[in-house]
């Protein structure tokens, strides 16, 4: 548990640099600011979020392997290893149904940006060429 979180924040350090490194490209420096802020909460919250699974995983397995180890507590050891494996096999069943659904939340969402950007881009043409 201790080398998920201490790994955790050696790659939110790294990523944070190899994302400033990148950004200094970005001439605006106020857009530099906003973008590389935006990009390092998301991929902490990212990170934040695998590790947790992953510890939540670990956890678990560590809780079934030690139940196993005793006689007496090995049935509802394997009764756990079995649900938990039951429900997985559900969850990523049900995870597969629902991509086709996600992926057109995505198109959606990637088109009305592009339609924003477009749009305002052809008001600001408007602006300049009045002026």
């Amino acid at each position: 548990m201790l080398g998920v979180i201490w790994g955790r924040g050696r790659l939110q350090q790294w990523l944070a640099r190899a994302v400033a490194d990148k950004s200094k490209g970005i001439t605006s420096l106020q857009l530099r600011r906003m973008s590389l802020q935006q990009f390092v909460v998301f991929l902490r919250g990212i990170l934040y979020a695998g590790s947790v699974v992953v510890l939540v995983v670990a956890t678990i397995l560590w809780g079934i392997f030690v139940l196993s180890r005793f006689e007496a507590t090995e049935p509802f050891a394997r009764a756990l290893l079995l649900g938990h494996g039951g429900k997985g096999t559900e969850l990523g069943e049900d995870l597969l149904a629902a991509l086709p659904g996600l992926m057109a939340v995505v198109i959606v969402f990637v088109a009305a940006r592009f339609a924003h950007r477009l749009i305002i881009q052809f008001f600001e043409t408007i602006m300049v060429s009045e002026a």
